[in-house]
């Protein structure tokens, strides 16, 4: 080991620092680096489309629950709910990320009930 630091040590471990930022920030779906997969473990991209999930979610379950209103339609089933979503986006949507979205947009919505396998409207007194 040398007492003295040369500029190939110092070129060796920008080039190690540039690889270890590359491996753990690097965006799979964008290629980019996104320095949120460090802080957060999640990337930019990725909170962004649970967001936009989550407004088209709320979206369509205050327009039901509006519409439950004028109608005897008070419940509807989970799987039907996750269909409707899904026919009307263009990416998508894996089950597991529709339940937890519901889950959070559910808890905003005191008129909006979660039950075992559907959505229940409570209609407003």
């Amino acid at each position: 080991m040398s007492e003295f630091v040369e500029k190939e040590d110092v070129e060796e471990a920008i080039r190690l620092i540039d690889e270890a930022m590359k491996m753990s920030a690097m965006d799979p779906t964008t290629g980019l680096l996104d320095m949120d997969l460090l802080t957060s473990g999640h990337s930019a991209q990725e909170r962004k489309e649970v967001q936009q999930l989550k407004t088209a979610l709320s979206q369509l379950l205050n327009k039901m629950l509006r519409d439950s209103s004028a109608s005897r339609v008070t419940a509807l089933p989970k799987t039907e709910l996750y269909k409707l979503l899904t026919s009307q986006s263009s990416v998508r949507i894996p089950e597991a990320d529709f339940e937890a979205t519901l889950e959070e947009v559910v808890e905003d919505e005191p008129q909006i009930l979660l039950r075992d396998n559907y959505i229940q409207f409570e209609r407003a007194q």
